[in-house]
């Protein structure tokens, strides 16, 4: 709100030089969260470099390796990372009362068999929202991870973000679970990036 009240009395002021044209800054968010898509006071005259999030949705619980030329990082998803199964994230979520969405806290209404719901070719709107949820938390956890503990390699970069999730092998000619697919993934990257 604040830098939005600057701008206006700048733009109504013309006893101010015109301002140079901003390049695109995400809007400044805590990184601990995963919404932001970048770090902290990074545009896109930051160098690039492309981060390849390799996604395991599995029908019972999910993996994931961030990775690009010189690294590979298997991601905790819960706990710090010390032990093997704070790699394997129960694809399930819940939701609260008051509608908030958890893969952390088992309480409220529970959500899950997500991936077969879509394997067993229940595509309607209720099982892609769902699986969209539940990934957009997954996407939040990843960047949160990225952002909090590996600052020292790719802080100063613009990252261009891929996402790699694997079909099962039965459907992989199917036309309409791959395009559910993409639906699913393209909603929940950009739900991943919103407040709330």
């Amino acid at each position: 709100k604040g830098s939005r009240k600057k701008k206006g009395k700048a733009a109504s002021s013309s006893a101010k030089k015109p301002s140079k044209p901003r390049r695109h800054v995400r809007e400044k968010k805590s990184s601990s969260s995963g919404v932001a898509t970048q770090f902290e006071s990074v545009d896109t005259s930051n160098t690039r470099k492309q981060l390849v999030i390799g996604l395991d949705f599995g029908t019972a619980f999910t993996k994931v390796v961030v990775g690009e030329v010189r690294f590979k990082i298997a991601i905790p998803l819960r706990g710090s990372g010390d032990k093997a199964s704070d790699y394997l994230l129960p694809t399930v979520y819940w939701l609260s009362r008051d509608g908030k969405c958890s893969i952390d806290s088992p309480s409220g209404e529970q959500h899950a068999d997500l991936k077969m719901s879509l394997i067993e070719g229940n595509l309607a709107e209720a099982a892609l929202r769902d699986a969209a949820v539940y990934l957009a938390l997954v996407l939040r956890r990843i960047r949160a991870f990225i952002f909090d503990h590996k600052s020292e390699i790719y802080g100063g970069n613009y990252i261009d973000w891929q996402i790699n999730v694997g079909l099962p092998t039965d459907s992989y000619h199917d036309d309409k679970l791959t395009d559910a697919y993409r639906k699913v993934l393209g909603a929940a990257w950009m739900a991943s990036a919103e407040p709330g």
